[in-house]
């Protein structure tokens, strides 16, 4: 046996055929769907060569064995014990409910707008700064001197995002 197989047959050994229901991966973890997460010993999966790591997280036990590592051992994994086989995607959805996936979908939405939103709150600032009384004063100037031109490039800066805001959702969302 090879130690990839060998690896697997640990896991196995420690976890219980019978207690895994399915099994998939992503590029560092080993994903396991089981039916009683109380019969794994931790530590004894911890103790296996190329095991870096263990949790259990959204009903999956995830054993961390790195980049490389884990293709073959899920390869070893799967044809040693016809292990059922399912994407990622849907033993995410065997694993959450309804609301965990209508929060994760409406996160996915927002995050590519965060960078977006989080300029657009540092260019508020900024205008803050320079349309200040105190702060003009401090130089010697006042906020009834700041050039027009740049009191429309603040104001574009600021209110462009918050205008297209509903867009950038869409063209997100799509």
């Amino acid at each position: 046996m090879n130690n990839y197989k060998n690896i697997a047959v640990e896991i196995v050994n420690i976890i219980g055929k019978e207690n895994i229901a399915s099994a998939t991966h992503c590029a560092t973890r080993l994903r396991l769907q089981v039916k009683d997460r109380q019969k794994i010993d931790d530590d004894k999966i911890r103790n296996i060569s190329e095991v870096k790591g263990v949790f259990f997280n959204a009903g999956q036990y995830q054993i961390i064995l790195g980049t490389g590592i884990v293709n073959k051992v899920y390869q070893a994994f799967v044809n040693e014990f016809q292990v059922a086989e399912i994407s990622k995607d849907e033993m995410t959805k065997q694993s959450t409910g309804r609301l965990q996936r209508g929060i994760r979908n409406l996160s996915d939405v927002f995050v590519p707008i965060v960078p977006v939103l989080g300029a657009t709150g540092l260019f508020l600032g900024l205008k803050g700064v320079i349309f200040n009384d105190t702060v003009q004063a401090w130089f010697g100037g006042s906020v009834h001197q700041v050039p027009v031109a740049l009191q429309t490039l603040t104001t574009v800066l600021c209110d462009t995002a918050f205008a297209f805001l509903a867009a950038f959702i869409l063209l997100v969302g799509v």
